[in-house]
């Protein structure tokens, strides 16, 4: 279902989003973008706070804050990369810690299709421990997937100038993944309150 990289089980009941496209700069400099977790706070929106702990160039640990609407979540997370080709990136711990989430789970890859455009597929698994604020998620979800990548071009940009061609969508990767728009509808109002 996820990539054949994240060997861990997936909890039952976790819902997965991706987004799989050209990007006009060339894979080491998109690469380096993503994996400069530390400066992740000036440029990702909903993120509050991050701060590299270790990093041996292939395995990071970091602490996170992100801030969605009402929801609030401080976190460590695990990141393993191979330089310029993939970064994958989990929860630290068992999730039993955790006031929100249960599981997380992300990963990105990049290939050079030439010297200055890269294919990115970028993945994301999570649950959360409350059912409602599972639901609740899908009334950003749409928002914030479509974020990332807005995002992170956006900060390719100010450190690298403006982009060899226009971002544009590839086929997915794995199509049993949600996208943006093929997100679950938003749930009633009536069905949140049974969730409570």
């Amino acid at each position: 279902q996820f990539s054949t990289v994240v060997t861990e089980k997936v909890p039952q009941g976790a819902v997965g989003y991706c987004e799989h496209c050209v990007l006009g700069w060339g894979r080491k400099e998109v690469y380096d973008v993503v994996k400069d977790v530390e400066d992740y706070k000036k440029f990702l929106p909903w993120c509050r706070e991050s701060k590299v702990v270790m990093d041996d160039g292939r395995r990071m640990r970091a602490e996170l804050e992100a801030g969605f609407s009402m929801f609030s979540q401080k976190y460590l997370s695990t990141v393993n990369m191979v330089p310029n080709e993939r970064i994958s990136a989990r929860l630290f711990g068992d999730g039993k810690s955790d006031v929100l989430l249960e599981y997380l789970t992300c990963q990105w890859e990049f290939s050079a299709l030439t010297q200055n455009t890269t294919d990115v597929n970028f993945e994301v698994l999570f649950k959360f421990h409350n059912p409602l604020h599972q639901q609740l998620s899908g009334l950003v979800l749409s928002q914030v997937v479509e974020t990332m990548v807005t995002s992170f071009s956006a900060r390719l940009i100010q450190l690298h100038g403006p982009p060899s061609t226009p971002t544009r969508s590839l086929p997915l990767k794995h199509p049993d993944l949600h996208t943006a728009e093929s997100a679950p509808p938003t749930p009633s109002y009536h069905e949140l309150l049974k969730l409570l």
